[in-house]
């Protein structure tokens, strides 16, 4: 299964490209992503590194070098923030159209033949994006104590952290399925490796910012994809 993430990472990519259903709910979050760092991006990163730099002028006080330095510090670090910001946002409003896809998938790997229709979606936006709303509040709770295991055990960090990221589209799959923990648990098991690796792979593309956004419905179908395979595998 993990020699074969280069070939699903492609399969995925085909799947993007040739289902029309699955391009349009794509294209739909990608667009509003691209409206909010327009118009919000450069003005939210503009007035926060002004009022860091203020901040800081107030405690620490340098010249030279050394005022170049903390200036650029701050900029990426605001940069940092604005994007991850930005990617959450986009997530929770991505949500019902990344559950579409993510079923998209299902469908074509027969595991869900009745499909949703786009009035059954409308109906579950509320319920879907409470689900997102809850699930990214767990992920950023986790990573803060994540942060705390990567100063004694990096190693151990790094792997949560791919995992929980592949856990966080996948999920898609589990909550229409509406397996108990203890079910979800067994599928991270039976591709445990796969996903972890995948979900690192994906972090670094999830990071960059513009391109992010692309790789969002990149990053559903890979893994609801990766996700299908194990479960034909394994049935």
């Amino acid at each position: 299964m993990v020699l074969k993430l280069p070939y699903y990472f492609f399969k995925s990519l085909n799947y993007l490209r040739s289902d029309k259903k699955i391009m349009l709910f794509s294209i739909i979050p990608v667009l509003i992503g691209f409206i909010c760092y327009y118009f919000l991006g450069s003005f939210l990163f503009g007035e926060l590194e002004v009022l860091a730099k203020e901040y800081v002028s107030n405690y620490v006080q340098v010249t030279g070098w050394g005022e170049t330095i903390l200036q650029w510090v701050i900029g990426f670090l605001i940069a940092v923030f604005v994007n991850f910001t930005f990617f959450i946002f986009v997530s929770v409003i991505a949500s019902p159209f990344n559950d579409l896809i993510s079923e998209r998938i299902e469908v074509i790997y027969k595991l869900d033949p009745e499909g949703i229709t786009i009035s059954q979606m409308i109906k579950k936006i509320p319920s879907t994006l409470f689900n997102e709303a809850k699930k990214i509040s767990l992920i950023i709770l986790i990573s803060m104590g994540n942060l705390v295991i990567g100063i004694f055990a990096p190693p151990l960090a790094f792997i949560l952290t791919g995992l929980l990221f592949a856990v966080s589209f996948v999920d898609y799959s589990w909550s229409r399925r509406e397996l108990s923990p203890k079910e979800c648990i067994s599928e991270i098991k039976q591709g445990f490796l796969a996903y972890m690796l995948g979900g690192c792979a994906f972090m670094f593309f999830i990071s960059i910012p513009i391109i992010n956004l692309f790789f969002l419905p990149v990053a559903v179908v890979f893994f609801t994809t990766l996700n299908s395979e194990i479960r034909i595998k394994n049935a």
